[in-house]
């Protein structure tokens, strides 16, 4: 009996326009989400670093204190989203291939090189 003459044959399964126009949807959705994950860390990690440095400089008893507060989280703001719109810290990109490996079936684990194991 011959084994290749057992294997019946499927039709391959098409991708139709819709399909194609859903992945490319769920790819950006998935870009922008990555990249406002990205900018919203970048306002925590700015935010913090600016209490740091008030505190240090003394400048929370200044004058206008409450407008000073307003304008510095619209600075803080501002940063954030000019740094992730300049191509960020590389945390949105770093969450896409984690995706892609995960949407591939591929386990993800975090790079190992050059981490030494803890003595126990």
């Amino acid at each position: 009996m011959n084994p290749i003459a057992s294997i019946s044959a499927k039709p391959a399964a098409t991708v139709t326009e819709t399909d194609a126009q859903k992945a490319l949807a769920d790819k950006s959705a998935r870009e922008r989400a990555a990249s406002e994950f990205e900018a919203i860390f970048l306002r925590q990690m700015l935010a913090g670093m600016q209490k740091t440095s008030k505190g240090a400089s003394g400048d929370t008893k200044s004058g206008g204190a409450q407008g000073n507060t307003v304008y510095s989280s619209m600075v803080v703001d501002a940063m954030a989203d000019a740094i992730t719109k300049g191509g960020g810290l590389g945390l949105a990109r770093t969450i896409l291939e984690a995706q892609a490996k995960v949407l591939e079936g591929a386990a993800v684990r975090p790079p190992t090189e050059g981490i030494k194991p803890s003595a126990r």
